[in-house]
Formats: C-alpha cells, structure tokens, sequence
C-alpha cells in the first residue's frame, strides 16, 4: 500500500466512524468505495466477506425476538426446544444463556442460543433463515464464536445414522470439534418427555473424562431440568 492508499484509507475510515449508526450498517457501501481505489490490496479479501454479528437480546418484547420466533418455532421441532413462554422468560432470569440475534451487514440473517457456564460453553441452538443460506452465515457464525468467544465449547449432535448427519458431524470436525461421548441421552425439554441418544462433541478432546462427564451434568440440570422444575413446581 503506497502513501496515497494509506491517506485515502484513513478518510474513508473517518468517514464512516462519525456516522451515528453502528459502522457495520455502511459496510456494504465502505466496501464499494475502499475497492475504487485498493483494488489489488491484501484487505480486499475480507472486505469481500458479509459482516456478520452476534446481538444479544434480553427481552421477550424486543422486535428482533419476534421476528425470531418464526424461525426458532420452525428450525426446531417441539421435541427439540422449549416453548417459547419459557424462552422469552428465560431471556431475563436466566443470566448463562444468550440468545443472539444474528445480522450480517446489518440485515436479521438468524439465531444462535448458547450458553455460558464460566468454564465451558454450550452451543444449544443455531439456526439461518432460508434466503440467507447461501451467504454461509452458520460458518461465519462460528468462526465469530471461535474470535470472541475462546474457550471450551461443548454441542450435541445427531448419530452419525445418515447422510444428513454425517454432513453436520463433518461440519464441526473442520471446526475444530471432535467427537467425545456416544452414549449421551439428551433429556426432553418438558416434564414426562422421552430421552433421546446424541453425541457429544467439543473442541477440547484431552479432557480428563471426569471433567466431561461433569460438564454434561451442568447441561442436564441447567438446560433441560431446570424448565422441568419450574413447569412442575
């Protein structure tokens, strides 16, 4: 980058960081004008990519949840989530669970529920809504979470019984994750509900099993016992 680039480089970034909106809004337009002038730059290669964010929402009555609903109710069937009265209630008194809205460039592209249990995290739900599949939003979504989010990650996954399955498992393995426990049984998000086996997988596969088979416990009693109590008194 020569003197000029570098002049016009830091006129641009002035530009957009007085705008009263958050900067990520006039990426699109940044991208364009930055590319008039670098357009054999080493930075072109990011600034091709969709900007994506985590916002995370605290209340049930913010719009983002709302529109979100639609596509939590339709990704997840009953049996994989829990009704969303609990989820919106959840949002306030539940402090180790995010729920994230997720943007790119500024627009709701979907969600992603983890939690965080101060030594590990769990990533319980991810999903995208469908005209915004092609952007590879999920990917960009976790290497957002591997950026700001470092630590133990933990997820469930399905049997490696179909196609579909062994696509998702493939997924997370060229994340990072790897598979740590078969056994697993995935308690029913309700009272009375049937278990159902998944695998366990996390980006940490030297951990002492001990540490694992503890870290599945927190999950079971915070994640699914925890709304079994509170629904059954």
């Amino acid at each position: 980058m020569n003197v000029y680039e570098k002049k016009q480089l830091r006129v641009l970034f002035l530009k957009y960081s007085k705008k009263k909106l958050f900067f990520y809004r006039y990426s699109l337009k940044f991208r364009v004008e930055i590319m008039k002038f670098l357009p054999s730059c080493k930075i072109r290669t990011n600034l091709n990519k969709d900007m994506v964010i985590l916002q995370r929402i605290r209340s049930g009555k913010e719009v983002a949840f709302q529109k979100l609903l639609e596509l939590y109710t339709e990704a997840f069937p009953p049996e994989e989530r829990r009704d969303t009265e609990q989820l919106a209630e959840w949002l306030d008194t539940k402090p180790a669970m995010c729920f994230n809205a997720v943007e790119c460039d500024g627009v709701l592209a979907g969600l992603v529920v983890y939690w965080d249990f101060g030594t590990f995290y769990y990533l319980e739900h991810l999903a995208v809504f469908a005209d915004m599949r092609n952007k590879k939003i999920g990917q960009q979504i976790l290497d957002w979470i591997k950026e700001h989010l470092k630590g133990i990650w933990v997820l469930e996954v399905e049997p490696a019984d179909t196609e579909m399955a062994m696509r998702r498992i493939n997924y997370y393995r060229r994340n990072g994750f790897q598979i740590l426990d078969k056994t697993y049984m995935q308690p029913s998000y309700r009272f009375g509900g049937e278990a159902f086996p998944l695998w366990i997988m996390g980006n940490e596969p030297g951990q002492p099993q001990p540490v694992l088979d503890e870290q599945i416990q927190v999950i079971k009693n915070r994640v699914y016992y925890s709304g079994w109590n509170e629904c059954c008194g």
